[in-house]
């Protein structure tokens, strides 16, 4: 289980990586060439702008929302269990 979780990060902090680094590069080259940029273009730019100015805070709010569910499992009566009664999709809890 280890090693997908792994496998995933990276594969998270890559797209990260190119989505910020080298969208932007990517879009300077081709803004001045007709026809005019697709309706996709203009979009993965604003996405990739959101990422540059927000991707710290965002970063900051995964982390904090990690931290304080695991957290919350430290809690008496709350587990991963499916299939238990008190459970909602797979977070349960005792009454």
């Amino acid at each position: 289980m280890f090693y997908p979780a792994i496998l995933t990060v990276i594969a998270l902090l890559v797209t990260v990586a190119c989505h910020a680094n080298v969208v932007p590069r990517w879009f300077q080259v081709f803004a001045g060439h007709e026809p005019a940029t697709a309706v996709v273009d203009p979009r993965l730019i604003a996405t990739s702008d959101a990422l540059r100015t927000w991707g710290l805070f965002d970063a900051a709010v995964v982390v904090g929302g990690v931290f304080a569910f695991k957290q919350m499992l430290k809690k008496p009566g709350v587990s991963l269990m499916p299939g238990m009664p008190g459970c909602y999709a797979y977070l349960c809890w005792a009454d």
